[in-house]
């Protein structure tokens, strides 16, 4: 598969990293999707390399973002809203269940339906709702790919969904993949490319995205700054997301978390625990994800500051979450647990512990990056 197929920029291209081609953007959908179908159904997957150098995404086409808003949302057609619809359900499977479990069915629903209702949508406005639909249906493909460690795959799904956004002039889901690519980028201990994509997102949609969606990527943002030891700057993003949170009158278990992971990084690790506690209660059934990943998250601090005890109870949610997960990420995450609780073996709760963790490790289907069947990361 060439870049261009993958949808990465080329020399095709417009000249600002868009080839600005709607049906170059489908096409490239419509091969990876069969591609990565094809895989999945013969189980011998194929490697595809995660290239820092594809992280060089372009900004927001045309003028300076903040000065050029998108123009209205269109109202839904039948096709847009029927793509809707099917992505909204499989968001909440990716929640529930974790990326694995409905990927091969998103996949499939990306190479015939979305492909076609975006091929034969008519100019204008209603063009425009399609095709923002068909760019979330691709975000979400990629971060299923992400989720499950597939992390070229993703990166391919992500630079194509970038570009379905902008023929959708659809700057609010340009940004929200931008976010994407970002904790992707630092999940992979990249956080100067996380920072740098995520501020990039900031300025594309930081007054056309609705309240409460801005302040989660505020909080992203916040988490960015803190990793590259930006405490100053991490704190303004942060309150300035706290702010808009408590104006919309809603809860964030998202931003909770969020702040969590900017106090771990200020070394406030009694306020971030208190932090992660909150997210934790805020997280409904639905999120089961989310709530392993923040269980995971409490729970390695509580074991480097020796609360041991409190550790158990953090690593039992964990447990209980994960039985009904297909995560890659989660699986990660207790496998990281596991070399934790290595260091209490003296204790013999901890042991115990330790023998229920080890029993639930599962066999890697997909191994981290640099070998084997995962995607390798290459400078």
């Amino acid at each position: 598969m060439t870049p261009d197929e993958a949808g990465f920029p080329g020399h095709h291209g417009n000249g600002d990293g868009h080839r600005g081609t709607g049906p170059g953007a489908l096409a490239a959908l419509r091969k990876l999707a069969r591609e990565d179908l094809s895989s999945l159904w013969s189980d011998v997957p194929r490697k595809r390399l995660y290239r820092r150098a594809d992280l060089d995404v372009a900004p927001w086409p045309g003028t300076a973002p903040s000065a050029s808003p998108s123009p209205p949302e269109p109202p839904p057609t039948s096709a847009a809203e029927a793509l809707a619809v099917m992505t909204t359900a499989f968001e909440s499977a990716d929640r529930r269940f974790g990326g694995g479990h409905a990927r091969g069915a998103l996949v499939a629903y990306l190479a015939v339906d979305v492909v076609e209702a975006a091929r034969h949508a008519p100019p204008g406005t209603p063009r425009r709702a399609v095709w923002s639909a068909a760019a979330r249906s691709c975000d979400l493909a990629g971060f299923m790919s992400f989720d499950s460690n597939l992390h070229g795959l993703a990166l391919a799904y992500f630079r194509i969904a970038l570009r379905l956004a902008v023929e959708a002039a659809d700057r609010n889901t340009y940004a929200a993949v931008l976010r994407n690519i970002s904790l992707q980028a630092w999940n992979l201990n990249d956080a100067a490319s996380a920072a740098r994509i995520a501020e990039l997102a900031l300025v594309t949609a930081q007054h056309s995205m609705p309240g409460h969606q801005l302040a989660e990527l505020l909080g992203h943002v916040a988490v960015m700054r803190a990793a590259l030891n930006q405490q100053a700057g991490a704190r303004q993003a942060m309150d300035t997301a706290e702010d808009l949170v408590t104006a919309s009158g809603l809860e964030s278990a998202t931003l909770s978390y969020q702040r969590g992971v900017v106090l771990e990084y200020s070394g406030e690790l009694a306020k971030a625990q208190h932090a992660l506690t909150v997210s934790l209660n805020q997280r409904t059934s639905s999120e089961r994800r989310s709530r392993a990943l923040t269980s995971a998250r409490l729970a390695g601090l509580r074991l480097r500051t020796g609360q041991v005890e409190k550790a158990r109870e953090a690593i039992r949610s964990l447990l209980d979450d994960h039985a009904g997960l297909t995560s890659a990420r989660v699986d990660s995450a207790l496998e990281e647990l596991n070399r934790h609780l290595t260091r209490f073996r003296r204790h013999r709760s901890s042991n115990l512990l330790l023998l229920e963790v080890r029993e639930r490790l599962r066999p890697p289907t997909t191994f981290p990056p640099g070998g084997g069947r995962d995607d390798a990361v290459q400078d």
